[in-house]
């Protein structure tokens, strides 16, 4: 067991390239949604196009609300891992480095 703590700094950043990443993809899967349900609506007749669009006004807000959310989390943790990279320095300055 170890006292302390371990930081990989390639990791912090693999990280918020692993949402940005996982946003395209969510983007990507909305889009090929988007596709279908086109294809729905033309296909068909009556109220469920209609609720259908709803349906896909509320997925398309709930990918902006996502997509918001990601963009905060890497904020976040670009700023966690720049300051951990200053307090790395700073401490590594104690000691002459």
């Amino acid at each position: 067991m170890t006292n302390g703590y371990s930081y990989n700094p390639q990791g912090g950043l693999d990280t918020g390239a692993d949402l940005i990443a996982l946003t395209k993809k969510l983007e990507s899967s909305l889009a090929d949604l988007t596709r279908a349900a086109e294809a729905f609506k033309i296909a068909n007749e009556g109220e469920a196009p209609a609720n259908y669009a709803v349906a896909q006004n509320e997925w398309n807000q709930g990918q902006t609300a996502m997509n918001m959310a990601m963009g905060k989390g890497i904020q976040a943790l670009d700023a966690i891992h720049n300051e951990i990279l200053m307090g790395d320095k700073k401490g590594a300055a104690g000691f002459g480095g």
